[in-house]
């Protein structure tokens, strides 16, 4: 059955679920009345970010708040990532990912790559220690303290329009959520293709996410979640 672990997730009017991935029971924690790009969920805490800052709280205690700010946030980022409780925003229209580390009133905002990168075509990352940034065409990038890494993903066959990435530092495998091919592709952190993995959706995929145990693959569209075995 896998481990007992909790996703969150994005809802509509800024309102904020978590999902038991034993149970599959969904609960609202919070709904915020502002514009919220992303969130994710690090350690028993929701951290969301919009145009508008920066929240986050223990969702089991319902006190999700806004956060001080010390620079200014990047207004066009489209996807973050948390890794060790700092915030990675991915900001494709400026060619950056800012670092958002905590302070103790709340964050300070910093570009985290060190030299000139195209990213007008990135589409999201995941942080596992490196960052991978993904790619419109279904290229992946691997990226460490700044600088771009050689990687590429290997097999004859790629993803074709691709929305979303997931991996994390305690997990062997990157995987590749594709819109086009309802499919998600599963390639370890040196690029080589392991499977693709079928979701039977007639929606529009949007995220995914991945137990730690990698026995399943959630897959998540407007409406519905889909539950997929990996079979390792």
């Amino acid at each position: 059955s896998g481990e007992e672990e909790t996703l969150a997730l994005l809802g509509s009017q800024g309102a904020i679920y978590t999902l038991n991935t034993t149970s599959l029971d969904i609960a609202e924690v919070k709904k915020l009345t502002i514009d919220i790009v992303d969130i994710s969920f690090f350690d028993k805490n929701i951290f969301a970010v919009g145009s508008s800052g920066v929240y986050s709280g223990a969702f089991l205690l319902n006190d999700i708040t806004q956060k001080t700010v010390l620079n200014d946030l990047p207004n066009d980022f489209i996807s973050l990532d948390i890794y060790l409780g700092n915030i990675y925003l991915l900001s494709p229209r400026e060619n950056q990912i800012y670092k958002l580390t905590p302070t103790g009133s709340g964050y300070a905002v910093t570009p985290w790559l060190k030299e000139d990168y195209d990213l007008s075509t990135a589409v999201d990352i995941a942080v596992s220690f490196n960052i991978f940034i993904l790619r419109k065409d279904g290229a992946l990038e691997e990226y460490l303290v700044g600088v771009k890494q050689s990687f590429s993903l290997l097999g004859e066959e790629k993803p074709s329009k691709p929305v979303a990435i997931y991996t994390t530092s305690n997990i062997d495998n990157i995987y590749i959520l594709d819109g086009e091919r309802n499919a998600v592709f599963v390639y370890g952190k040196d690029g080589s293709f392991k499977l693709k993995l079928e979701i039977k959706s007639i929606e529009d995929l949007l995220d995914l996410y991945v137990q730690s145990d990698e026995q399943k693959v959630f897959v998540i569209t407007a409406t519905k979640i889909y539950s997929v075995d990996t079979n390792f």
